[in-house]
């Protein structure tokens, strides 16, 4: 009984762990990104552009 109690206990505390390694394997962190107004962001540059008209 003791051995299925401590083998429970061990999961309960990995399987969380586990799942929130699956969320992030593999995925970029994906973040917003704002520039000032009169500008964009060129993703190519990365970074924000300002807008000039011709």
């Amino acid at each position: 009984m003791k051995i299925k109690a401590g083998l429970i206990a061990v999961a309960l505390t990995v399987l969380p762990t586990l799942a929130m390694a699956e969320c992030a394997w593999g995925h970029k962190q994906q973040a917003t990104m704002t520039c000032a107004e009169g500008s964009f962001y060129d993703a190519e540059a990365g970074k924000c552009v300002v807008i000039t008209s011709s």
